[in-house]
């Protein structure tokens, strides 16, 4: 529980800094694949569940890569969470390059997001409709606030192919002017 707490705590402060701008995005070239696979390690489960769909092996960006595990993180640890009680329960991370950037789509085969969750999904403290009392409802917050920095953009919807929830993050491939 200590742990928990902690971690509330720390994405809390997280949310603050970078509301108040305070963070400072860093620009380091960073191969995609390489971030998604740390990220999918890092939510600490058994990975059978996770399918991974990389449109380009060498796909390259320039992002702060600690800011975008832990956004990733948040939004795969949210998935995972919607298809805990599936038998067959899914989630498929795909990439795709774009011309200007490129997309990440998470998606899962869970019950998808109803209209009230699509709208609110990002709000700081909207637990929507999950079960859990530890669930505080800052992880997506603090993502978009994250792929925001980054100037690229996050949003959520219910996937055509897997028919649970889909987030599809835009991150551009060019490098930021630093101070």
């Amino acid at each position: 529980n200590s742990f928990k707490i902690k971690k509330l705590i720390k994405q809390l402060m997280d949310i603050s800094r970078f509301e108040s701008g305070k963070i400072v995005i860093a620009n380091e070239e960073v191969e995609l694949d390489a971030v998604i696979l740390e990220s999918v390690n890092d939510c600490a489960i058994i990975d059978d569940k996770i399918e991974l769909d990389f449109d380009d092996d060498n796909l390259h960006l320039y992002v702060d890569e600690g800011w975008l595990i832990e956004g990733l993180v948040n939004v795969i640890s949210n998935c995972l969470e919607s298809i805990e009680n599936e038998k067959n329960g899914h989630v498929y991370i795909n990439t795709r390059k774009a011309a200007d950037g490129c997309y990440i789509v998470i998606s899962d085969n869970g019950k998808g997001l109803d209209i009230e969750e699509k709208n609110t999904i990002f709000d700081r403290f909207n637990t929507g409709n999950s079960s859990k009392e530890v669930h505080a409802g800052i992880g997506l917050n603090l993502t978009r606030l994250i792929i925001d920095a980054h100037h690229g953009y996050i949003k959520a919807g219910n996937s055509e192919k897997y028919g649970g929830a889909e987030f599809t993050i835009f991150i551009p491939s060019y490098k930021l002017k630093t101070k």
